[in-house]
Parts: C-alpha cells; structure tokens; sequence
C-alpha cells in the first residue's frame, strides 16, 4: 500500500484544516450539507497529494448535470476523486458513472474504511481506492480510455472557469474575443493574461 503523505508535517498540518480557510462555516453548510461539511475536511489533504503529483486542482465542479468533489488536471491528463464519510454504495455508483463520462484519465474512491477493505474487484472498472482512515492508496487507479474531443471540451470549460476566478466580468468576456480574434489557446491565454499556474 503506497501512502499519499511522505511528510509527516504537511500531514498533520492538513488535518487540521477549518472551513475558515475558503468561506465561512455557515457558506459551507448551506453549499455542501451537513455530510458534505464531514467530507470537505479531508479535500485539503487530497488536494496537497494531486498537487504533489503536478495536478492544478478544481473542487466542487458543476458539469452538465454532474458535480464532481475533487478534479485535478496536468496538461491533457485529468483525475477525479471522489469523496464520502457514509453511503458507500452510493459512492461507487458515482464512480462507475465518471468512468462512463469518459473525461478522466484516472477515477479514484476516497473513503474512511474501519477494517480493511476488499475492493480488488474494483480494478476491473479501473477505479483507485484511498483509505482515509490510514491516508493510503489500497488500490491505484488504471488509466482509462476517454473520448479526446469530450476531455478537451471539459478542460477548457475548467480553465474558463478558473479565469473568471481572477477577472472582472467585462475583463472575462474581452479576453474570449481576443482568444477568437488572435487564435490562442485556453492555455496561452491563461499564461498571458491570468494569475494562473498551469503546470
């Protein structure tokens, strides 16, 4: 089993993570739930581990008629994590579902088990598994096969949406004609125009 956290101290200090740090408590609780309070506590770690691995992350992403908790993307490689404290079930028939949308490179499960989980079956859908009981990665995720045109279409929806993060909302728009007019890529725009580090 390999574990997420080499260092000791970013691990500890990532447990401690409050909901102070991105909004207020009661902006979480109204955006994400009660179960999704118990969840976000555990996206900063995740997240740390992605960022490890060269992934610029994006959290709580509405796509059509899906939100995924955690993506990541490195270039033209994608990574979605999927997170629950409860509803276990619940939590592999979203995976199989983001398998399905074949915009994922790599889908993993991330769930506090209390014994040792038995999920080798999983590896037949390509599905990765983090215990986040004992933050270790019980079963590793296999590239999948996606639809290019579909992932393009998701990345730059992502990166679009990252730029707004950083713009006026007049800046945003005139940015889009300029990406028409001079032919640059959702990329070299980011590059150029936003606080953006794309890896």
């Amino acid at each position: 089993m390999k574990s997420i956290f080499r260092d000791k101290g970013i691990k500890e200090d990532l447990e401690r993570v409050s909901c102070t740090q991105h909004h207020s408590c009661e902006d979480l609780i109204l955006k994400i739930g009660i179960y999704g309070m118990k969840e976000y506590k555990h996206y900063k770690r995740l997240e740390k581990w992605l960022a490890s691995k060269g992934f610029s992350i994006f959290e709580k992403i509405r796509y059509g008629k899906h939100e995924f908790d955690i993506v990541g993307i490195n270039d033209i490689k994608t990574i979605n994590v999927e997170v629950k404290e409860v509803f276990f079930k619940r939590l592999i028939d979203q995976a199989k579902k983001r398998v399905d949308l074949k915009i994922f490179d790599y889908v993993y499960i991330a769930y506090p088990f209390r014994k040792k989980p038995k999920v080798d079956w999983l590896a037949e859908y390509g599905i990765g598994v983090i215990d986040l009981s004992n933050n270790e990665i019980v079963l590793s995720a296999k590239r999948l096969k996606t639809d290019i045109k579909e992932k393009e279409k998701f990345i730059n929806y992502l990166l679009r949406k990252e730029i707004r993060l950083h713009l006026e909302h007049d800046d945003y728009y005139y940015l889009m004609r300029r990406l028409k007019k001079e032919g640059l890529t959702i990329k070299e725009l980011i590059i150029k125009y936003a606080h953006y580090e794309y890896p």
